[in-house]
């Protein structure tokens, strides 16, 4: 990160440009200012910030117009952009990262979460930009290994990275702990062409690898996507897949929490009233087990369905009385 980096921030209502300046400058920051979309790519060209402030609600050009018109240009593509906005609308968002948005910061805001969530997407645009990283030689194609934590640097950052970079090859990602699951993601511009998480495949494995916030991970690049990736069809575009794996991950932690967590046992209740005929195909598949395996991650684990529907279930049969908490 640059001694002293450049931050735009980009909003029409002027109480909240002089609140957002003396945060980010009492942080050391060098702040610009522009309260319109229009004024706001003239600094762009001109001047090329390090970082993006805008929101989104602004009369001539909006901020989701002014993130596209970044996103468009080469030399401003890859400048890290935060949304600032009051609407916090699940499609709102969605569109934001879709479009190329790094972060989103609601309003009202706190000075020092500001701060925090600047240095934060600074932090990864810097890694991105600069990763710790080797080339390889050997008698096929040349590649580039990227090394790092998904807790440092999320996989939804590393592949918006690969997505805006046009790159091929492969994500491994290893779980930490006694398991040492494994994971990989193998990518061609713009598309997720195959994914597994351990014995996950295609949209079921990429969406658990978005749970596994204690993996590391290697990036492998190279000019040719593999032999036993191009044998699978596409499992469909980059962006669009983050944006599915990032919703239900959201969905699985809460449901995961509300039951207790991953190493949560469950038992069969003996006193439940609910007939078998009330309890779906699903229901009754894990309710055995549940008998078998007790244990809330090995249910999930040894399911044939998503981690999310796997949850969902267990949750409706826990609702329902038909399983209960080991305490």
């Amino acid at each position: 990160m640059n001694p002293s980096p450049t931050i735009l921030v980009v909003d029409d209502n002027r109480a909240v440009l002089a609140a957002l300046k003396s945060a980010l400058e009492e942080a050391s920051f060098k702040v610009l200012t522009a309260d319109d979309g229009d004024r706001a790519v003239g600094i762009i060209v001109k001047q090329k910030p390090d970082l993006i402030i805008s929101d989104i609600q602004m009369p001539n050009l909006d901020g989701f117009f002014l993130c596209q018109i970044v996103r468009s240009r080469p030399e401003t593509r890859t400048i890290p952009f935060i949304f600032l906005t009051a609407l916090d609308a699940p499609p709102k968002r969605a569109h934001g990262f879709k479009i190329g948005a790094d972060d989103f910061i609601p309003k009202p805001f706190d000075r020092e979460e500001v701060v925090m969530r600047v240095k934060n997407v600074l932090k990864k645009a810097t890694a991105s930009q600069q990763p710790t990283a080797s080339t390889t030689e050997t008698s096929g194609p040349k590649t580039e290994t990227v090394r790092g934590n998904v807790a440092e640097f999320p996989l939804s950052d590393l592949l918006q990275m690969v997505n805006l970079n046009q790159k091929t090859g492969r994500i491994h990602l290893v779980r930490e702990g006694a398991s040492q699951e494994r994971g990989s993601i193998e990518v061609a511009p713009g598309v997720v062409v195959s994914a597994t998480a351990g014995r996950q495949i295609g949209l079921k494995g990429f969406c658990r690898l978005f749970t596994w916030r204690d993996a590391t991970f290697q990036v492998e690049y190279s000019t040719t996507v593999s032999p036993a990736a191009t044998a699978s069809p596409d499992i469909g575009p980059i962006e669009e897949l983050t944006m599915t794996a990032l919703f239900q991950r959201i969905e699985f932690e809460a449901l995961v929490a509300k039951l207790g967590g991953l190493v949560q046992d469950l038992e069969e209740d003996p006193e439940h009233e609910v007939p078998e005929s009330e309890i779906d195909a699903n229901g009754k598949y894990l309710l055995l087990l549940v008998q078998r395996h007790r244990t809330l991650a090995t249910v999930i684990e040894e399911s044939g369905l998503t981690d999310l529907d796997t949850l969902k279930s267990v949750g409706q049969l826990v609702s329902m009385g038909v399983l209960r908490r080991v305490a």
